[in-house]
């Protein structure tokens, strides 16, 4: 987890305002990753980032697409996504 951006500035207030725009929004989009794989288990679906399935793949569940800072997440049921192909690379 990145380290939070807002105690950093509080000890160090001379950080320059891209570098600390960069860290708050590196720190936000974990927070908001976490918390959707949380929802997942809890409602007994997986999320997988855009780039690890294929495009027929991403059509198919464009309605439960999630948008994280530039990366896209998927929120598919568990049984669906044990049979979908997971590309490592």
């Amino acid at each position: 987890m990145p380290v939070n951006p807002y105690k950093k500035l509080y000890f160090n207030p001379s950080i320059p305002a891209v570098e600390f725009s960069k860290m708050a929004a590196k720190f936000h989009n974990d927070k908001e990753l976490k918390i959707l794989e949380k929802c997942a288990e809890l409602a007994n679906f997986k999320v997988l980032p855009s780039n690890k399935i294929s495009w027929y793949q991403r059509k198919k569940h464009k309605g439960s697409s999630f948008r994280i800072g530039t990366h896209v997440y998927y929120f598919i049921p568990n049984d669906v996504a044990e049979n979908i192909k997971v590309y490592q690379g």
